[in-house]
């Protein structure tokens, strides 16, 4: 009967321990604001199967190298996708004012990867559910970081016609 109980308290705290892991993360400073999933948006993706949940440090970190460093990747994106995006947007400036949505996840090669989604505009419900970046140009753009080399790439922002 006693075996039953504990197996019974350890199942309960296993279900309560997963739920609330799983719930995301809200995070604010005076330079940012956004929200640490462990889901996903693409459950069916190859990355929703090894998440990585970034710290607060380690988001701190990322978002200190993402203000030392955007103008640097939109130079980069500009030469080799579109010129036209360079004038018609000032991310640099706006930077504060995007919102932002962080999934972490182990690559193939043991490194711990961040994808950042910032939006200028949200939905109410942003801080609950992880959304895609889908209208692109100035309003939505995403990134990656390597936690382990500390270092930023794949900056993207569909720019297709409507």
């Amino acid at each position: 009967m006693k075996k039953k109980q504990v197996l019974l308290i350890i199942g309960l705290l296993l279900v309560a321990f997963d739920s609330y892991a799983q719930k995301p993360r809200y995070i604010k400073s005076d330079k940012y604001e956004g929200v640490i999933f462990a889901k996903y948006c693409w459950t069916t993706s190859k990355i929703a199967k090894n998440p990585y949940i970034p710290t607060d440090k380690e988001i701190a970190t990322m978002e200190k190298k993402i203000s030392e460093s955007i103008s640097i990747l939109l130079t980069d994106f500009t030469e080799t996708q579109n010129e036209v995006f360079k004038g018609s947007c000032d991310i640099v400036k706006n930077l504060t004012k995007y919102k932002r949505q962080y999934y972490g996840y182990w690559a193939d090669n043991g490194e711990k990867i961040v994808i950042v989604n910032f939006y200028l505009s949200v939905s109410q419900k942003w801080k609950e559910r992880m959304y895609p970046t889908e209208m692109g140009g100035c309003n939505e753009f995403e990134l990656k970081y390597s936690i382990n080399k500390g270092k930023l790439y794949d900056f993207f922002t569909d720019l297709s016609p409507e």
